[in-house]
């Protein structure tokens, strides 16, 4: 069975870094959680790209509303944000049927926080 295994990283204030890992496997769902201030969705600026081995647009949300024209081909129907949790300062972002072409490193930059980051490593069986 193929795994992928996936290390959230968030870098916040003072240089401080928290790490988490999770085993997804192949074609699982994945649930990815960013930390922030409170935000009214018709606020929200958010960029998600995948930065290896290439730059591709993973989502961006301007105004609440995710925008499809630039997302890369590999990501389209596949991932998408959660509102639910905004007032909490939670984002919410959805992977679905995760493949081993998902690997690399994500940068998700939120309006006014820091980048977080998030590294999906694919890991054989």
């Amino acid at each position: 069975m193929l795994m992928v295994l996936v290390l959230v990283l968030f870098v916040g204030f003072a240089s401080a870094q928290e790490y988490s890992f999770y085993e997804v496997e192949e074609g699982e769902d994945f649930d990815v959680w960013l930390s922030s201030t409170e935000i009214d969705s018709s606020d929200l600026q958010m960029s998600c790209v995948l930065l290896t081995p290439s730059t591709k647009n993973v989502l961006q949300v301007i105004g609440g509303e995710e925008l499809t024209g630039d997302q890369d081909s590999q990501f389209e129907g596949r991932v998408e944000y959660k509102r639910t949790a905004l007032k909490q300062g939670q984002i919410g972002l959805l992977f679905r049927g995760l493949t081993p072409t998902d690997s690399g490193k994500y940068n998700c930059e939120v309006a006014a926080i820091s980048g977080q980051w998030i590294t999906l490593i694919y890991t054989g069986e």
